[in-house]
């Protein structure tokens, strides 16, 4: 008798195997799956510029698209669309990043007299408040802030060598990037096609689950960079009739952090509060920039992003909560951008997967 028959759990397993397993189309889907994983996971590092024209790609060939439908010849669309970009990223990198760059510098050099406004209204409170803030606590409070004060100076200090080596691949990159970017969009069928002759030969739920989860990608990078510039114009304006330091920086920092689903507005909300509160205390102009800025955050979740991402938002908050977690870990911040994409992949796999098992194939190509 064999081993699995005398063993109930080991026959249950070899049964549940069989039937999840023995259809070609699910094995073909199965080891693609896996590829793909393993050469993120080994090569995602050195992909990086190209995963990055691939979302600039997908953000793209809708306007490309768009000239097509116009009776624009192919590559004409391509290279209308393509200096359009090339010429407003110019624009950004000569007219916004300077000014995000000062701000920024400001903002960094203030954070020791942001780390005195705090000695200083400690040393105030226990001078109203001796009861409730003894001699021996405050000190040890004030050494500590010294303490962070000079380890963030270092730390700064540190920093700013060590990314010295990084000048140089982020210039490699803005080379390299609008290249593959300019053939992604030229040559788009062509590399889809030499990419098909890879793929499995039972390669119907493949190509079944690609492009559903084809179609769910180009929503989300397009929905999320409409999103980041509403919410950097909507929160600059803001941030600059109320008077916020730094308010370019602080709203690009927070448009930036809707990149990572959920988490990324509440952990980039929290600096900006601090910097409000040592502007304005607990005057009126601070609660009026609260209701401002979290209902901007109010209106961005429940509006916004419902309006944007219909197509691929069909997952439970807990859902999105953790795959940020789970990607952000394997991936960074590819990772946690990519989280809603993935875990639609994932959703869109445990969906067809009992279909194709059920039916027992699709039908041949």
């Amino acid at each position: 008798m064999s081993l699995h028959k005398q063993n109930p759990i080991l026959q249950s397993l070899s049964e549940w195997f069989s039937s999840k397993f023995s259809c070609p189309e699910a094995l073909g889907l199965f080891f693609t799956v896996l590829f793909g994983f393993l050469i993120l996971e080994f090569f995602g590092r050195f992909l990086t510029p190209i995963i990055m024209s691939i979302v600039f790609a997908y953000l793209l060939v809708g306007p490309v698209r768009f000239l097509q439908r116009c009776h624009i010849p192919h590559i004409v669309s391509v290279l209308i669309v393509f200096f359009i970009f090339v010429g407003l990223f110019v624009a950004m990198v000569l007219v916004v990043l300077p000014s995000l760059w000062t701000q920024g510098y400001s903002l960094v050099s203030n954070i020791p007299q942001a780390f005195a406004q705090v000695q200083h209204w400690i040393s105030a409170q226990q001078q109203l408040h001796p009861g409730l803030f003894p001699q021996d606590k405050v000190d040890q409070i004030m050494q500590s802030l010294q303490l962070q004060t000079t380890n963030f100076g270092k730390w700064l200090l540190s920093h700013s060598i060590a990314s010295l080596p990084g000048v140089l691949q982020i210039i490699i990159y803005l080379i390299v990037v609008p290249l593959l970017l300019f053939f992604f969009l030229k040559d788009r069928r062509s590399l889809t096609n030499w990419a098909r002759q890879y793929m499995p030969k039972h390669k119907g739920l493949v190509v079944k689950v690609w492009a559903d989860f084809n179609n769910k990608m180009g929503a989300y990078v397009r929905g999320r960079c409409i999103e980041v510039v509403i919410v950097f114009i909507v929160l600059s304006i803001a941030y600059s009739w109320l008077g916020l330091p730094h308010p370019i920086s602080f709203a690009g920092a927070f448009a930036i952090a809707q990149l990572v689903p959920i988490l990324g507005g509440v952990v980039a909300t929290i600096p900006i509060l601090i910097v409000a509160l040592f502007e304005w205390g607990f005057q009126p102009t601070f609660w009026i920039f609260f209701v401002i800025h979290f209902l901007v955050y109010a209106l961005d979740g429940n509006v916004l992003v419902p309006l944007l991402f219909s197509e691929v938002m069909n997952l439970h908050p807990v859902v999105i909560i953790i795959s940020v977690m789970v990607f952000a870990a394997i991936w960074g911040i590819w990772g946690a951008f990519f989280s809603i994409p993935l875990a639609s992949l994932i959703d869109i796999i445990l969906r067809e997967w009992p279909k194709i098992t059920d039916s027992g194939g699709m039908a041949k190509e």
